[in-house]
C-alpha cells in the first residue's frame, strides 16, 4: 500500500487528532500546519512521529511550507465554530474560515499539492434550500467553497467538500449534548428545547473513514475538479427520542425538562443534505452500540 505525504490543518481538533492517529497507523507521512497561537503540546506528546509547522499568518510563509513539504494532499479541517456568534467572533471567524482557507489554496496553487479534502457543514442549507446559511459560521464555510471554485478552475486543483452534521465518541471532550448528559451528576435536571429537531450524528470512526475514502478517490485520480458529498446517518431521529434512548442504555439518572429552553434562532429542525452520499462509504457504528 502506497504511503502518501499529507498536510493537515486543524490537527489539534477532535476530528483532526483522530485522523492523524489513523494516518499514522497507515504509515502515511503527516505534516500539521498550526497557527502561531495554537497549543501543540498534546500533538507533540501523542504523535511524536509527525512534523508540526508553525504558520506565522502570512501567505508567503504558507507557500514556503507547502513547497518544502511537497505533499500529495491537504486535509483542511481547521475551523472557527460558533452556532450563534457575538460581535467578537466576526473577525476570528472570517480569519479562520475564509482568509486562512484562501491562503492554503494560494499555497497549493504555488506548489505541487493539488488535491484537497475539505470538511463543510449541512448548516449551509437551511430550510432545504440549495444555499441558505443557518448562521455566520455556515456562511463563512460557503464563502470558502465559493473561493475554492476559482482555484479549482484556474490551477488544476481537485477537491472534495465533505458535509457533516455532528460527531460523537467516547473520547470526545467537547461540550456536546450527549457528553454533557453523561458527565452530569445523578438526578440533575437539564433544561432543553422541545426536542423535536431531527438529529443526524456519526461516530468519529465513520467520519474518519469518509475522509480516507475522499483522499483515496483524489489520490487515485478517480475524481477531479470540485466535488461535493455528504455523510449521513441511517439513524436520524428527534433529539427527544435520541436522549431518552441514550439515558436508558447508559442507565443514567438524569431528568430532562423538555421545553425548558427556547429553540435557537434559525434552529435546524431537519438536516438537509443536497449533496449525494460519498461513494463506497457505509456507516458502520450505531450510536446505540458504542460504549460511552
Amino acid at each position: 500500500m502506497k504511503q502518501y505525504t499529507v498536510i493537515i490543518s486543524g490537527g489539534t481538533g477532535f476530528i483532526g487528532s483522530n485522523l492523524i492517529n489513523e494516518l499514522i497507523l497507515k504509515k502515511w507521512h503527516v505534516h500539521v500546519i498550526a497557527r502561531n497561537r495554537t497549543n501543540t503540546i498534546n500533538l507533540i506528546k501523542n504523535f511524536p512521529s509527525i512534523d508540526i509547522h508553525i504558520h506565522d499568518g502570512s501567505t508567503e510563509n504558507l507557500i514556503f511550507l507547502f513547497k518544502k513539504i511537497n505533499a500529495d494532499l491537504l486535509f483542511h479541517l481547521a475551523t472557527y465554530y460558533k452556532a450563534e456568534h457575538i460581535i467578537a467572533d466576526v473577525v476570528p471567524m472570517l480569519s479562520s474560515n475564509v482568509i486562512f482557507g484562501t491562503q492554503l489554496l494560494e499555497a497549493m496553487s504555488n506548489s505541487k499539492t493539488r488535491k484537497l479534502v475539505n470538511v463543510g457543514t449541512t448548516w449551509q442549507n437551511f430550510n432545504d434550500n440549495s444555499y441558505n446559511p443557518v448562521c455566520l459560521y455556515a456562511a463563512t464555510k460557503q464563502a470558502f467553497e465559493d473561493i475554492q471554485q476559482f482555484y479549482v478552475e484556474s490551477f488544476n486543483i481537485s477537491s472534495i467538500n465533505l458535509k457533516l452534521t455532528d460527531t460523537f465518541s467516547f473520547y470526545d471532550k467537547r461540550d456536546k449534548i450527549l457528553n454533557y448528559i453523561l458527565k452530569s451528576p445523578a438526578n440533575t435536571t437539564i433544561l432543553m428545547s422541545e426536542g423535536n429537531q431531527i438529529i443526524d450524528i456519526l461516530h468519529i470512526s465513520d467520519v474518519i473513514s469518509g475522509l480516507l475514502i475522499s483522499a483515496n478517490l483524489l489520490l487515485e485520480n478517480k475524481l477531479s475538479n470540485k466535488n461535493n458529498f455528504s455523510l449521513k446517518s441511517n439513524e436520524q431521529m428527534p433529539l427527544k427520542e435520541l436522549v431518552h434512548k441514550f439515558i436508558h442504555i447508559n442507565n443514567l439518572s438524569i431528568n430532562i425538562k423538555w421545553g425548558g429552553k427556547k429553540y435557537r434562532n434559525r434552529e435546524v429542525m431537519t438536516p438537509f443534505m443536497p449533496d449525494p452520499l460519498l461513494p463506497t462509504w457505509i456507516q458502520k457504528y450505531s450510536i446505540f452500540s458504542v460504549n460511552f
